[in-house]
């Protein structure tokens, strides 16, 4: 069944009609020798219309051992076509790159290079002929096998896959439920509350609130959801009480049905309309207070949800509904309360629970072997009830120590179970995936058990291996992307620490059971026998060659080698079909030549490997997408490297991406960290032109070399849509103060697309604002200047309406005036501003009105050498709270400043430091309403550090919630206000954290 339905995932690919689409072959004819103008598109015919008939089998016969067979060909021979097509591309792509090579370097005539290519393609015909013969040959026997199943099953000997797996709950708690008292209770909790204590129950002000369980398949959600139904007090307090199991099949007008069979104890006819249903269900529920659970809930349509709730628009308010899935995503749409999630059971209850089903009536105490072996079980199934359920039967059908040792021994897949077990349970999760997403979830039985992995490894494999088709406008990365979170979002991957993810164990079984036939893992623990399907493989122990494996290498896809003292380097040249190659951890002094045969190679990782070059023949590999070689003693890239015209990801060292020459041929390239620019063709800013992909953070350093503003638009940077980021950077050179009008107009020249949301300009010495900077850049939210010392002003700065963090880092312009924009007085400066940092600026004598930025949260003010006077005076819109947003305010090495003025009331601030202000005379408070007694009423942390002048402290209220309170180095000090001091008594005692007076 499990192979089945991975071929049958594998066939409906679309990337089987984008390989083949009309388009595509146009561009092939008149170059391929002896191809006929219909080859193709009759492939793809062949291709479709198989997809058609295993789409159909596989969802209904897969169990049939004829038809798995013939399925396990198909699969084979269809990757046998992938490969075909996958040549001709190739050669099609690399006779265009060698005669524009050839144009440009004058050198072999065009006729050469077609007479050599056309010897590749000798044999297309041959090859292309055996493969579709095949093909027919498969399509009519298993037409003819389909046939005699379909006349089976009109028999009643086979009984559709589809209808098998169709489940049935009721509201009826059949055991003991152990470890969910904490689950329980907060069920009911939120059951009992009213509709105005939950959450808000929808947008619509509905009468009902929606609390979904989320969490994997046998992990106990049905069961809670029984246990808290059949509660007292739930009995009591909910007139009517609805369960329904909605499996797959999310029909609404058959859920309707079955909700007024629940309510009236009668059956109702199958052939009444929706609306006919929904009155009659109103009618029922009306004004009632009601409880439905929604069991095994699958559908994320929320029009089809909409529709399904219409009636309890109609009920009393504080009705609920649980919805129990597997779907993190469905619970976000539906759910008005934070979802419930699920995790294994405790060790202790798991315990318990495995016993019960294990030993039976039996006592565990006098079967001392077996508890050993059963702990060792059941530390296995990580918590999982059904899988406790599921082995612990097995076990306790014989009670022999060697049965037991010999499941011990066994993979929970590799177990027999009944469709109610927990393998096949699981199973219901991969069978609701989409085809391309069921063919992403099968290859991470590639993987060992609690292995993490990251999405952004994952999805760029993925790619490599042809599971994901850009869609419109989405990229493959972002297609890759959403896939990835869906298998998130249905609890088939878990969070790990940090960015990384892992399989629950019986997930990764789940994997294991889907694609046993074309991925193996070859390891110290396992027979390692071969499949004759094989086509993915990770060698975790030392490479041992077989005659089967010998059979299948040439036909791998995938090839997983790490931490391997002996990489089987001999076999690099037999990877004919390759796609994904990793060597990494090995510690690899050399890749041998023999890589550059690899034309199918689409992801290389070689990271974490001795290797300090690499061969010119890596430069041939034309449809590589991902070179991952960071962490080795590479100098340098072979010098062809920019002919990789498919790369799009280089893991490599910063200082070996900056060598590349003619960079701007990569034009697939979605990232570059930095790119710096010298005068040598090959290196000049120009290059930037064609990477029109880039996504994220780019730097651009040494812009010195770029002589115009003419050159500097050549680079093309308002057409960079997809950057987040942009680094300008001049390097240092005295002979720049000669150069200033020429530095402002390739400032100018470099404008920015307007979607940029990050930029840093460093060691500008122009004078003048670029005229985008206002004008174009909309979605600026970060803004970061440094040793742009001559940069007088930047009012531009003040009306940017998304700005949020502003960081000026030595310069010597920051004034009061700075900001004096036109209309400034009428308009608000910096409406979204956040976060404020100047370090190391020569401002004038006083700084612009903080009260006029009113979403500030941090600020922070280090070595400001002229600064004497700071105005902390709201805005008249902000009165009432002069900086109702502010948490943080650092004041750091300010040797000019000599008082503040209206330090007023700061309902959020957190933290407050004044440290090495020697000529700090006076901090006055604003006045406060008499209902503010506490101008810091959140104030958790207080620094006042060497402020050897400061006499007195105003009064900064009680403090509250004082935590931290360090004061020194204030010789002058005279006077602390009693209020003040109360609250330095609190901090201290019953705060029981740091405070300190010297």
């Amino acid at each position: 069944m499990e192979s089945a339905l991975a071929v049958g995932g594998w066939l409906a690919q679309p990337v089987i009609s984008m390989l083949v689409d009309s388009g595509w072959t146009s561009s092939l004819r008149g170059k391929l020798y002896g191809l006929q103008d219909d080859d193709l598109p009759k492939l793809r015919r062949s291709l479709l219309k198989i997809h058609s008939i295993v789409d159909k089998a596989g969802m209904r016969w897969s169990r049939d051992a004829r038809l798995v067979e013939m399925m396990k060909q198909l699969q084979d021979a269809a990757y046998d076509a992938e490969d075909f097509l996958d040549d001709l591309t190739f050669h099609g792509m690399k006779q265009k790159i060698k005669e524009e090579a050839s144009h440009k370097a004058r050198k072999r005539p065009f006729s050469d290079i077609r007479n050599a290519t056309t010897k590749l393609f000798n044999d297309s015909v041959k090859r292309l002929n055996k493969i579709q013969k095949k093909l027919d040959e498969l399509y009519d026997d298993m037409k003819e096998i389909c046939q005699l199943l379909q006349m089976d099953a009109s028999d009643g000997q086979y009984q559709s896959d589809l209808a098998s797996a169709t489940r049935e709950t009721s509201s009826f708690l059949i055991s003991k439920v152990l470890g969910r008292e904490e689950e329980q209770q907060r069920i009911i909790e939120l059951l009992l509350r009213s509709t105005d204590e939950s959450a808000s129950a929808s947008d619509n002000g509905s009468s009902f609130s929606v609390i979904p369980l989320v969490g994997l398949g046998g992990v106990g959600k049905t069961t809670l959801a029984q246990l808290v139904y059949k509660d007292e007090k739930i009995q009591n307090h909910f007139a009517l009480k609805i369960w329904i199991c909605v499996s797959e099949n999310f029909n609404v007008q058959r859920l309707a049905k079955e909700m007024i069979e629940s309510v009236t104890q009668t059956e109702h006819s199958s052939q009444m309309r929706l609306d006919v249903l929904q009155n009659i269900l109103k009618e029922k529920i009306a004004s009632k207070m009601i409880l439905l659970v929604l069991d095994d809930v699958w559908n994320e349509d929320e029009e089809e949800w909409r529709k399904l709730c219409a009636p309890f628009m109609f009920a009393a308010a504080g009705s609920k509904v649980i919805v129990t899935t597997r779907s993190m995503s469905i619970a976000n749409k539906i759910g008005t309360v934070e979802a419930i999630v699920l995790g294994g059971l405790n060790e202790i209850s798991f315990w318990e629970l495995f016993k019960q089903c294990a030993f039976g009536s039996s006592k565990p105490e006098e079967h001392p072997e077996l508890v050993e072996i059963g702990r060792s079980i059941a530390s296995k199934l990580t918590g999982l009830p059904l899988a406790a359920k599921t082995v612990g039967n097995l076990l306790g059908s014989n009670m022999n120590p060697h049965h037991w040792r010999r499941i011990m021994k066994s993979e929970v897949w590799e177990l027999q179970q009944n469709k109610n077990d927990i393998i096949p349970v699981l199973q219901l999760s991969y069978q609701y995936l989409s085809a391309p997403l069921k063919r992403c979830f099968a290859f991470c039985s590639l993987f060992q058990k609690d292995q993490r992995f990251s999405e952004i490894e994952l999805t760029r494999i993925w790619m490599a291996e042809g599971f994901i088709v850009a869609q419109g406008n989405q990229r493959m990365e972002d297609v890759a992307s959403k896939y990835f979170h869906e298998l998130v979002n249905m609890s088939l991957f878990q969070t790990s620490w940090g960015n990384y993810y892992v399989m629950h164990d019986l997930i990764h079984d789940l994997t294991q059971s889907v694609s046993m036939d074309e991925i193996s893992r070859m390891t110290d623990s396992k027979s390692n026998t071969i499949s004759a399907t094989l086509r993915h493989l990770s060698v975790e122990t030392e490479f041992i060659e077989t005659k089967e494996l010998r059979s299948r290498i040439k036909k791998l896809y995938s090839l997983f080698c790490q931490h391997l003292k002996s990489p089987p380097l001999d076999f690099i040249e037999k990877l004919r079909s390759i796609r994904v190659l990793v060597l990494s951890h090995c510690s690899l002094l050399l890749l041998p030549t023999s890589v550059g045969e690899l034309v199918h190679l689409r992801y290389l990782d070689i990271s974490y490997n001795l290797l300090t070059e690499l061969p010119e023949s890596l430069c041939e590999l034309y449809n590589l997408q991902t070179l991952k070689a960071n962490r080795t003693s590479l100098i340098s890239l072979p010098k062809d490297i920019s002919q990789l015209v498919n790369l799009r990801h280089l893991d490599v060292e910063n200082e070996i991406v900056v060598k590349i020459k003619m960079i701007g041929r990569l034009t697939s390239l979605q990232e570059v960290s930095e790119f710096q620019v010298r005068k040598e063709v090959g290196f000049k800013i120009t290059e930037l032109s064609g990477l029109k992909q880039l996504h994220g953070k780019l730097k651009i350093t040494n812009l010195e070399n770029v002589e115009s503003k003419e050159e500097a638009e050549k680079a093309q940077m308002k057409n960079k849509e997809y950057l987040d980021a942009l680094e300008l950077e001049w390097g240092f050179d005295p002979q720049l103060e000669n150069k200033l009008v020429a530095m402002e107009e390739v400032l100018e020249g470099l404008q920015p697309h307007e979607s940029l949301k990050g930029l840093k300009i460093r060691r500008y010495c122009g004078a003048r604002s670029p005229s985008w900077m206002k004008k174009e850049l909309f979605n600026l939210e970060r803004l970061e200047l440094s040793y742009c010392e001559n940069w007088k002003d930047i009012s531009c700065t003040a009306l940017l309406p998304h700005l949020k963090v502003f960081h000026i880092t030595s310069s010597m312009w920051f004034s009061k005036s700075c900001f004096e924009v036109c209309g400034s007085r009428e308009r608000k400066l910096f409406p979204m501003l956040e976060e404020l940092v100047l370090r190391e600026t020569n401002a004038l004598e006083e700084l612009p009105n903080f009260g006029r930025f009113p979403c500030l949260r941090v600020v922070e003010m280090t070595g400001i050498e002229s600064l004497k006077h700071i105005d902390f005076e709201a805005s008249s819109a902000t009165k009432n709270s002069l900086f109702p947003m502010l948490e943080e305010l650092n004041l750091r090495f300010m040797y000019a400043l000599e008082e503040f003025s209206n330090l007023g009331h700061f309902p959020r601030l957190r933290v407050l430091c004044m440290l090495q202000i020697p000529l700090l005379k006076h901090i006055g408070l604003a006045s406060v309403n008499a209902t503010e007694n506490d101008p810091f009423p959140v104030l958790e942390k207080l620094q006042l550090i060497s402020l050897p002048v400061l006499e007195e402290l105003p009064d900064l209220g009680s403090l509250p919630c004082l935590k931290s309170l360090v004061m020194s180095m204030m010789s002058m000090l005279k006077h602390i206000d009693f209020a003040f001091s109360s609250a330095t008594r609190k901090s201290t005692t019953s705060k029981g954290r740091d405070a300190s007076i010297a």
